[in-house]
């Protein structure tokens, strides 16, 4: 649903406005859940600065920083909060009009994110228990009930592996009982950091107000926050079992919940007690404990803003991860006998979460450079392509599936993929496969010829009589998958091919070694040779005689491969020429 909402954007037929029009809906979007949350918290009792101090918190959250991206979380937050607000008040005061309205909303929170399927369940048992009768909350939800068998016939019908779309790999995942409570544990401890962390004490007080002596609303809000959280905890807890990475971003959704929890522990005066002191000393063991037994830093990826921001804040050495969890720990200390002041306490939250959050936010927009060199995409700026309408971008077997999903989505002058030499273009999308014809052209797998102009990514090198480039008109007469245009390494295996018509060529390489004596084997048909290839740039000469086509594989065979920026290579093609 989320790119239908920004697709309006896009009719301004520039990509850069396009994107920046995109951040600022996401940010509107996210600052939109200021509203709910405060509805909500006025719905528990709250008075109306308590309710703006839980809307200032939920703004704070350090994943307001995924609004930096196009994803669909910033949309999520406030019709996640929104329909809690009519969920409560549907559990305690059940009409036909709420329970459509409740159902309407999830419906709505699904299409944007399609994690919150658990969220139905998670209503019904709150429903279930609230009512205390399996006849009761039937009699009462009746409505919600049945459209809940009504979308639960269509999704059969539909299939489930075809709505989970990009999720239907999680039918794969073990979940082991020992790693699921670890991760849980893990993400628990996020959350709370999320949330404020020195917050934590008086909410957990707040929810056992609710539950002992609470309003309907404020009990229905209290089991509504517990299976939701089990189910989002979950959630995050089997990816991080499968994948060894915390997210987040599936769990951010119930700090404001903990807020609402805190604030009214503070309007109430609700003493420090046993159990108040209790949490606020546990929180300093768990802030210690936590990252000490767990890869938490290992676990730090774009899907939180949290850990980033934690791992910048303490200066992102090797040390980083014990310091910040010092900090953590004191401040968890110094909640338990001493932070007794409402302003104290809100003004340590807000400067934890407004610390984190810009960190967090700092390190995110790294993110995307440094995730591209970690998935051996050498992006230093935008990939623009100087191409027009219709350009058909090659690939091979070389081409970076990160690299190739950056220059279509900066390019949409660029409407096609074709393959050549590969099983499919690396991004698993649609793509035409392509091979070189008689004449020197591109044919798909009919023979038919394909068109250009023809567009190549930095990875790939292409040239033709008059020099090499980006993008060309006709198919160049050589194309090198795996050299890369910006620092001319040569992949430890690349693909040559050379095509030539009336005209025959030879195609000539300097290649040098900067770090070592290495070997490498060229494979051209039948026939086969070695180059020994050295600091002192060697000429290596491949003839393509007239009216013909040559594919020449090259690989390493001897010497240490060398680690340039995340990519694993050969040896530099510093100079590569036609004649």
């Amino acid at each position: 649903m989320v790119p239908y909402l920004m697709a309006p954007a896009w009719f301004f037929n520039n990509v850069e406005l396009a994107y920046k029009i995109s951040l600022g809906q996401a940010s509107l979007a996210f600052s939109l859940a200021a509203f709910p949350a405060y509805a909500l918290t006025r719905r528990m009792g709250v008075s109306a600065g308590g309710g703006l101090i839980v809307a200032l918190l939920a703004l704070l959250a350090p994943d307001g920083a995924f609004s930096t991206n196009l994803l669909s979380e910033p949309y999520a937050y406030p019709v996640f909060l929104a329909m809690l607000v009519v969920a409560v008040d549907t559990i305690a005061n059940p009409t036909r009009g709420r329970q459509f309205a409740v159902v309407t909303l999830m419906a709505v929170l699904c299409l944007v994110r399609i994690q919150f399927i658990i969220v139905p369940g998670a209503y019904a048992l709150a429903a279930l228990v609230y009512s205390r009768s399996p006849r009761v909350a039937a009699r009462q939800q009746w409505l919600v009930l049945a459209m809940f068998l009504l979308a639960a016939c269509i999704s059969v019908g539909i299939g489930i592996r075809r709505l989970a779309g990009v999720y239907a790999g999680i039918t794969t995942f073990r979940a082991p009982p020992g790693e699921m409570i670890r991760w849980f544990g893990v993400n628990v401890f996020i959350l709370a950091v999320a949330s404020g962390w020195v917050i934590v004490p008086r909410a957990v007080a707040g929810f056992t107000t609710f539950l002992r002596s609470g309003t309907e609303r404020q009990r229905a809000f209290t089991l509504l926050t517990i299976f939701l959280s089990v189910g989002l905890l979950g959630q995050a807890a089997l990816f991080g079992a499968n994948e060894g990475r915390v997210l987040e971003r599936y769990t951010f959704y119930l700090a404001p919940l903990i807020a609402i929890a805190f604030v009214h522990a503070l309007e109430a005066a609700a003493p420090r007690d046993r159990l108040y002191r209790c949490t606020a000393f546990t929180g300093a063991a768990v802030a210690i404990l936590v990252p000490a037994g767990s890869e938490i830093r290992r676990g730090a990826t774009d899907e939180s803003p949290t850990i980033l921001g934690l791992q910048s804040l303490a200066g992102g050495g090797p040390h980083a991860t014990l310091l910040w969890a010092l900090m953590l720990a004191v401040a968890a200390m110094l909640v338990g006998p001493w932070m007794n002041g409402t302003r104290l306490t809100v003004f340590g939250a807000v400067l934890i979460l407004g610390a984190v959050g810009v960190t967090g936010t700092r390190q995110l927009l790294k993110f995307g450079t440094s995730l591209g060199f970690e998935l051996g995409a050498n992006i230093t700026a935008v990939p623009r392509l100087n191409a027009t309408h219709g350009t058909a971008l090659l690939t091979g077997p070389r081409t970076n599936r990160f690299l190739l999903m950056q220059t279509l989505f900066w390019n949409p002058q660029v409407t096609r993929v074709i393959d050549l030499g590969s099983d499919g273009a690396p991004d698993g999308y649609a793509s035409i496969p392509v091979r070189i014809g008689e004449q020197g052209e591109l044919v798909d797998a009919h023979g038919a010829p394909v068109p250009g102009p023809f567009a190549f990514d930095s990875d790939t090198t292409a040239a033709t009589f008059k020099g090499s480039g980006r993008v060309f008109p006709r198919l160049p007469q050589v194309i090198v998958f795996g050299l890369n245009q910006d620092d001319r390494y040569l992949e430890t295996v690349s693909q040559l091919y050379a095509a030539a018509n009336d005209r025959p060529f030879v195609v000539s390489m300097w290649l040098a070694s900067p770090l070592g004596a290495k070997s490498l084997n060229f494979a051209c048909g039948s026939h086969r040779w070695t180059e020994r290839i050295t600091t002192r740039p060697r000429r290596v000469q491949i003839a393509v005689p007239r009216a013909s086509r040559v594919a020449c594989r090259i690989s390493l065979i001897a010497g240490i491969p060398v680690s340039h920026r995340k990519r694993t290579v050969s040896v530099m093609a510093t100079r590569l020429s036609i004649a």
